[in-house]
């Protein structure tokens, strides 16, 4: 019962981890063109 849960508290946390660097990429990636292209 226990290990069921923390493996859906491991999921819960991997998938907010892949939402803020999806977050945080995009436009981190998009200042870096800019910054390149100047």
């Amino acid at each position: 019962m226990s290990s069921i849960a923390q493996k859906t508290k491991n999921r819960k946390l991997l998938y907010k981890k892949e939402v803020l660097f999806e977050f945080w990429t995009e436009p981190l990636y998009c200042y870096m063109t800019v910054k390149r292209r100047e």
